[in-house]
């Protein structure tokens, strides 16, 4: 069975990755507040959204921005050669480009980006879902059934 996946499910199976190999992280989802503890990393929705592709099936695209918050640098800035540290460990896992949410493997494409001194990761997925049926009433679907009618009749 294909459970449908939530942002929240994409979220919690990318803080579950990251965390392998940053144990000692703490990780945020949706906001951080001042005084955090370093090592960590900032989990942010940047859209949903699903398309219909036919009765059955529905694409969906979700991105999410991870930000990594690390030890400053004698000036007060991010330091260069932890953020290196950071970018080859995590390049193990994000040049896999497979992300395993709920009982599904997805695929994925990320870009590596800059936020304020920090290092900010935009990972994009699409993938398929089931697309939810809507429900016809019993005397809907038997007015719809009086209107059909066949070209051929059927031996």
């Amino acid at each position: 069975m294909i459970y449908l996946i939530s942002i929240k499910d994409i979220i919690e199976a990318l803080i579950r990755e990251v965390d392998q190999l940053f144990p000692s992280a703490e990780h945020y989802i949706g906001g951080i507040q001042e005084g955090y503890a370093v090592p960590c990393f900032l989990y942010l929705p940047v859209y949903q959204k699903q398309k219909r592709r036919n009765s059955f099936l529905q694409v969906a695209k979700a991105e999410i921005q991870m930000i990594y918050f690390g030890k400053r640098d004698y000036a007060g800035k991010e330091d260069f050669n932890e953020q290196a540290e950071v970018i080859e460990k995590l390049s193990a896992f994000f040049d896999a480009f497979l992300l395993q949410v709920k009982d599904r493997f997805l695929t994925f494409n990320y870009r590596l980006e800059n936020a304020d001194e920090h290092l900010s990761y935009f990972i994009t997925l699409e993938y398929m879902e089931d697309a939810p049926i809507p429900s016809i009433r019993k005397d809907e679907a038997q007015e719809v059934a009086e209107k059909v009618y066949f070209k051929e009749r059927v031996k």
